[in-house]
């Protein structure tokens, strides 16, 4: 809705900024929430010692962000609210540093429902004051505005439904404590967050604002179908996987058991989204959008494939392999920069189709990397993927072919007509594969796999 309501360059600014600041937020919050995580009990002066040191990185980091924003803002976004822009929205990393501790113990105490809740709540509410103001014509600034409201949306529920009141007590101890094991896996999250977000900023810098606008609203849609879908399996693999750790049958039985239902879910979505994209972009986004059809249909490949490689961090981490991790998300930054920056000699569709090219590297990669801790083999990925892919490809074909035929009823017939023949193609595939799963169930940590 807001990309109806606001131009490319709009978007492409805020994409742009919020490249800078998604590895700002995971620089700030170096991974302490995941000592608490691991602990199987902590005090409350333990947790009101991380909780300090986060708060006090967030704020640092927050401040570097203003600064930078001060000092090359107009210059890089070619606009002169920049500075103002870069300024507001820096104060997202200390404000999202403060929900980490309490999130953590929801997360240890497998609370994922209130976390799942808490996430749809801030969506809709966001959504809401974005879309007003941007009615009521503040431009860009409707997008600062909702970023800023949901982070402290985000804060409130979290501290409302963890019970955490932090304490004005602070060990050093403890808090270096924390320090050293989160730095342990933060070189790797932070070369994640860069090969997740330097494409916008090149893609930026290259051809400019208006042209990120296009590719970063291809980015979100694809981006946002996954998460609808597989967001909680996401959140929750990691734990089950330190629950495995050690034990290769039990891990291998757990990946296959995942990469099952997040390419059952994902894929045929994905798949049909694609399909209809010169259908749905136009009507969901406006005429204004219809450069970003070809690059969106090319860019759904990749999250595909990011379904299989996502575990592949999970488990490396999970089982102790932190060179391989680290390995991994080098390779992901390094394909990311240079396929990106060759795309940008084809435009808009040359990055978009160079994309797919490095899910596909990192697919190998990470099955390679992945092999001590977990070791599915060539027939153990067929049988896990198989379902889902042509589930994908069934529907997308469906799709496709009602869209031809039905070339003489409006738009919003045709592409529910579409969608109800990729459902009920898809469908049956599944919901039946999805049943076995679910009678299987998925062991909870600790508990023997079935």
């Amino acid at each position: 809705m807001l990309s109806r309501l606001l131009p490319p360059a709009d978007i492409g600014a805020l994409a742009y900024v919020g490249a800078f600041l998604f590895f700002a937020q995971t620089f700030a919050e170096g991974a302490l929430g995941e000592w608490i995580v691991r602990q199987p009990a902590t005090t409350a002066e333990e947790e009101s010692s991380v909780f300090w040191t986060q708060v006090g990185l967030g704020a640092l980091v927050g401040a570097v962000v203003a600064a930078g924003g001060l000092l090359a803002g107009e210059a890089l976004l070619r606009r002169p609210d920049a500075a103002a822009i870069t300024a507001w929205l820096a104060l997202v990393v200390p404000l999202s540093a403060m929900e980490r501790v309490p999130e953590a113990l929801l997360r240890r105490g497998f609370r994922f429902d209130q976390l799942a809740v808490r996430t749809l709540m801030v969506s809709l509410a966001g959504g809401a004051v974005g879309i007003g103001l941007a009615l009521a014509g503040f431009g860009v600034w409707c997008l600062v505005a909702k970023q800023l409201f949901e982070i402290v949306l985000r804060v409130a529920l979290a501290f409302r439904l963890s019970g955490f009141r932090p304490r004005l007590r602070f060990r050093y101890a403890l808090g270096r404590e924390a320090i050293a094991f989160g730095g342990s896996v933060l070189a790797s999250r932070l070369l994640d967050a860069t090969s997740q977000r330097i494409d916008l900023v090149i893609v930026g810098s290259i051809l400019g604002p208006v042209t990120l606008g296009y590719y970063a609203v291809a980015v979100r849609i694809t981006q946002l179908i996954a998460e609808m879908t597989n967001g909680i399996i996401y959140t929750v693999a990691f734990q089950h996987f330190v629950a495995c750790a050690g034990d290769l049958a039990r891990t291998t039985a757990l990946h296959r058991r995942l990469l099952s239902g997040t390419t059952l879910l994902a894929a045929p979505a994905i798949a049909v989204a694609a399909a209809t994209a010169p259908l749905h972009m136009p009507l969901l986004f406006g005429p204004q959008w219809a450069p970003a059809v070809p690059a969106m249909q090319l860019l759904c490949l990749l999250p595909i494939l990011g379904t299989v490689v996502v575990y592949f961090n999970c488990l490396l981490l999970a089982n102790g392999a932190k060179r391989n991790a680290v390995l991994l998300s080098l390779a992901s930054l390094a394909s990311t920069v240079a396929l990106t920056t060759a795309g940008t000699w084809w435009g808009l569709l040359g990055v978009a189709a160079l994309q797919p090219v490095r899910g596909l590297v990192l697919l190998l990669l990470g099955a390679r990397l992945a092999r001590p801790v977990s070791a599915p083999g060539p027939a153990g990925y067929a049988r896990a993927l198989g379902p889902g892919l042509l589930a994908a490809g069934g529907a997308a074909l469906a799709a496709d072919q009602i869209m031809r035929l039905q070339t003489g009823l409006s738009p919003v017939l045709t592409l529910a007509m579409s969608l109800c023949g990729a459902a009920a193609i898809a469908g049956p595939i599944v919901f039946g594969v999805a049943r076995t799963m679910v009678s299987g169930g998925l062991a909870r940590p600790g508990s023997p796999s079935p």
